[in-house]
């Protein structure tokens, strides 16, 4: 994981949108290469070079939601150039149902395309109807969006967390395909209007304050980290996370999860607090 441009980049030469429902950053120029993570439709990419159908640069974060300006910047990797579009300006919306379907016309009887995920942003204006225009092409229903600038639908992230139950574990994900553990945490923050970093042991030093390790003081919305995972307190006792093991987002016994991961050699080290769950 890179997120800091080598010295010897020159200026960046284009900024490009994704437009695909999601991609995928890899580490080089490879299909094969190692995933860094999942990309959104509508995010924006900052190139600095091209390699034989792939285009190299770092990801400009999504802005917070309520209009608070643009995100930190983000991983650096290599993404097809066939899911890379002109920039057409800032976002106007961003999705609010878990998958909101793309219609290829104003219509709900009509063909779909594709589903954008949770927490996608947009470029959308109306069509005279119960429809924005996407200015990719095809139509989303006004009930699966809301106005980029209006506050979070919530800021309660376990809420949101708890919308992914059941999604298989993705390395990498982000989306409603699937999620990894820290893809979880940083999907949930988002919606709820707040940044995170995009992996556990980033989380782990940025994200709310220490609070003792002692799993019978626990609050719901604690963050609790191991190396390399990170999971979301549902309730005092009962774990949220995406994980290998199960190979889904799931919830269980945190005490459960503590024995089998010990017996990995992974000590739980460390829990945050967030000013939600004070």
């Amino acid at each position: 994981m890179r997120v800091s441009l080598p010295s010897s980049v020159g200026p960046c030469l284009d900024t490009l949108r994704i437009t695909a429902p999601s991609t995928r950053l890899y580490r080089a120029a490879s299909q094969d290469s190692p995933v860094e993570t999942e990309v959104l439709f509508g995010d924006r990419f900052n190139v600095y070079g091209q390699d034989a159908g792939w285009v190299w640069g770092q990801l400009a974060q999504r802005p917070r939601l309520g209009c608070e300006g643009q995100g930190a910047r983000g991983y650096i990797g290599y993404i097809a150039q066939d899911v890379l579009g002109p920039d057409a300006g800032r976002a106007t919306h961003f999705v609010t149902a878990f998958r909101a379907p793309i219609f290829e016309k104003p219509d709900i009887k009509g063909p779909l395309g594709a589903a954008l995920s949770l927490g996608t942003h947009i470029i959308g204006r109306g069509s005279g109807s119960d429809f924005l225009a996407l200015k990719e092409g095809g139509f989303i229903h006004i009930q699966h969006v809301q106005d980029i600038c209006s506050p979070p639908p919530t800021r309660d992230y376990v809420e949101i967390a708890e919308r992914f139950l059941g999604l298989p574990y993705i390395w990498g994900g982000v989306s409603t395909q699937g999620v990894d553990c820290s893809g979880l945490v940083q999907s949930a923050l988002r919606v709820s209007g707040r940044d995170a970093p995009r992996d556990a042991d980033q989380q782990e030093q940025g994200l709310g304050r220490d609070v003792p390790l002692d799993t019978k003081n626990l609050h719901r919305g604690d963050l609790v980290f191991w190396p390399g995972h990170v999971g979301i307190m549902q309730s005092a006792t009962q774990l949220l996370h995406a994980n290998a093991y199960h190979m889904c987002v799931v919830s269980e016994p945190l005490r459960l999860a503590v024995s089998r991961i010990n017996q990995q050699g992974l000590p739980l080290r460390r829990v945050k607090r967030l000013p939600q769950s004070d």
